[in-house]
């Protein structure tokens, strides 16, 4: 089936603009502000978080300040986190919202994605444009929190640790080395760590979401390819069941049409999705691949794990 929605995605904020949250002036990012204004006018605090990419760093510590100048407490890692990670942070804390930043390639700009308790994105349907007054007589507070073991000790729960031996990495960059050092030295996903001198050569995406994968031969892996292989593998061999998300239906797979959704609009319908059905598998064209038990976001990382048994098993 076809499904589109409306939520409340990312806005797109200029570098000047991330001073005294001065983007919160403009009228096309009214509506975000405001909704963060009225869950911080009971819950005056906000988890925080930003990806590995290049400058995105010093734009999250610029809008950490800008709540606290109106009485909003923050609280981040001191280390960029991927997003999907940041998601199941922010489910597990219930959180009333998280407010992840990332890099904008298209516009130049930088994203801010307003995530909601059950680590999605915002139906508008909940949202109410009626400004809300916050405390302007406190200054709020910038304090760090953990982001990553969670999700660390989850990844290694979905991995398997009794896959048969056969073709690995080469190399795969990870850009959060905080995570990449934890992987290294946990043993239940050592199936990541260089061990194929002839193997594949991954590179997962600045904000964790995008998986690019290329074989001994020097050739890109698609992303419809991988993301077929894994449901094969997760189906056949894990024997698991779910919905499956994408923009497209993967080639040659069979298609359970009460179990499929087609979303058309962007890749937001399909996080938005994701985080309200019993889902498999969410899929977008630019290596963008989410899974049950991790979040609504892509997971490059599980994606590498289950791409690897995949072609070990199948």
């Amino acid at each position: 089936m076809i499904l589109e929605t409306d939520k409340l995605g990312p806005i797109c904020i200029e570098a000047e603009d991330a001073k005294s949250l001065k983007w919160s002036d403009m009228p096309e990012n009214m509506l975000f502000f405001r909704h963060i204004c009225k869950l911080c006018s009971t819950y005056p605090s906000i988890f925080l978080s930003y990806s590995a990419t290049k400058g995105v760093k010093d734009i999250a510590q610029i809008t950490a300040q800008g709540f606290t100048e109106i009485g909003v407490n923050v609280f981040m890692a001191p280390y960029a986190v991927p997003i999907c990670a940041f998601s199941q942070a922010i489910a597990l804390r219930n959180a009333p919202i998280g407010l992840y930043i990332s890099k904008d390639e298209k516009e130049r700009g930088f994203l801010l994605t307003a995530i909601t308790s059950n680590g999605g994105l915002f139906d508008l349907r909940d949202i109410s444009n009626e400004k809300s007054n916050l405390n302007l007589g406190r200054t709020g507070v910038i304090g760090e929190t953990n982001m990553t073991d969670a999700y660390i000790e989850n990844l290694a729960g979905l991995a398997d640790s009794g896959i048969e031996p056969g073709i690995g990495f080469k190399n795969i960059r990870i850009p959060f080395p905080h995570i990449d050092a934890l992987i290294k030295t946990h043993k239940s996903a050592q199936i990541l760590n260089i061990s194929d001198k002839n193997g594949l050569t991954a590179i997962v995406g600045d904000d964790g979401q995008q998986l690019t994968i290329t074989d001994a031969n020097g050739s890109i892996v698609s992303a419809e390819e991988i993301a077929s292989k894994i449901m094969t593998y997760l189906q056949k061999e894990r024997f698991a069941r779910g919905t499956i998300i994408g923009q497209t239906p993967l080639a040659n797979q069979e298609i359970d049409e009460e179990n499929y959704i087609e979303v058309k609009d962007s890749i937001y319908s399909m996080h938005f999705f994701a985080a309200s059905c019993d889902l498999l598998l969410g899929w977008w064209p630019n290596g963008v691949i989410a899974h049950q038990g991790s979040s609504c976001f892509g997971d490059g990382i599980l994606s590498a794990i289950y791409y690897i048994e995949a072609l070990r098993s199948l």
